[in-house]
């Protein structure tokens, strides 16, 4: 590899660095460095999951509701690793901030970044939405399905009654309460 290249995955690991620090610390964001035209990709099952053709598209239909059912705001609070290859640079990371029923959020994610000319063009996007740590008597499982329930919920959009529905649970008899529908529009 030449030091061209060598120097460019350096710098783009340090604007992915300097964004993550900005965010924990209030002061911006890695999603500054996000071109207007940038597309965002969320891996998986989530409502959230797709892709996302620009940077107002992302924002307005995942970081603003995201950030809207939280008290305290999410922030990365451990960088586990930061990992490039050519333009590409992989953000291994924790997060973590409290919902607004004062319950702690807490995740892992791994995040793709196509860099070109310092910014950030594109964007594959891996957490898992019911992980959070667990405590006490009750389950992994159900521990976690209840905290991204209920991180999710949603007033107005009454439980899937579905027994086994594969979009919204394993069945509402291990849910109480309303709760976000996978099959409508996630973020209203």
């Amino acid at each position: 590899m030449s030091h061209d290249a060598k120097s460019i995955e350096l710098r783009n690991k340090q604007i992915v660095q300097a964004g993550l620090d900005k965010w924990a610390a209030g002061t911006g964001s890695l999603f500054d460095d996000l071109l207007p035209d940038a597309k965002w990709t969320i891996v998986g099952n989530a409502p959230v999951s797709k892709t996302y053709n620009s940077k107002q598209e992302f924002i307005d239909l995942v970081i603003t509701p995201f950030n809207a059912r939280m008290s305290k705001r999410f922030v990365p609070t451990k960088v586990r690793g930061l990992y490039a290859d050519g333009d590409v640079v992989v953000a291994f990371f924790d997060g973590a901030g409290t919902a607004l029923d004062g319950k702690p959020y807490e995740n892992t994610y791994t995040w793709y970044l196509q860099m070109k000319d310092g910014k950030i063009v594109d964007v594959v996007a891996f957490f898992d939405t019911i992980e959070s740590p667990i405590s006490g008597r009750e389950s992994h499982l159900r521990r976690s399905r209840r905290q991204a329930i209920r991180f999710l919920q949603h007033e107005d959009i009454p439980i899937c009654r579905h027994p086994h529905c594969t979009r919204c649970g394993e069945n509402d008899a291990l849910i109480n309460g309303p709760v976000f529908r996978f099959d409508l529009d996630p973020l209203v």
